[in-house]
């Protein structure tokens, strides 16, 4: 995890733009959600995130996990980790956020 950790600026990006570039791939989609998720406990992180795409993934995340319950709280806690950011000005659509579905845990 430490080198992963130490690789994050370099990592962010990619994985972002994979994130983007791949919305219709749920394997994909969970996976760097996952990934993202475990570099956003650095705030040093998050800010990189914010800059790098991190929230338009995230977005896109949320967006197709609709028929995901596994993603979507994923997804979720990376939105808000991102939201709680001082530096960031990102914003999410509240259409995003009304549009789908929450699913009970089980």
């Amino acid at each position: 995890m430490r080198a992963f950790a130490t690789a994050a600026p370099q990592a962010i990006p990619v994985l972002t733009h994979t994130l983007r570039e791949h919305p219709g791939s749920h394997e994909i989609q969970k996976e760097g959600c996952t990934l993202l998720s475990l570099l956003a406990h650095d705030p040093k992180n998050v800010s990189i995130l914010a800059s790098e795409g991190g929230m338009e993934a995230a977005q896109t995340i949320f967006s197709v996990s609709k028929k995901n319950p596994q993603l979507q709280p994923l997804a979720m806690k990376l939105l808000a980790v991102l939201m709680k950011d001082p530096n960031s000005s990102a914003t999410v659509s509240p259409n995003l956020l009304i549009r789908a579905p929450i699913f009970a845990p089980s």
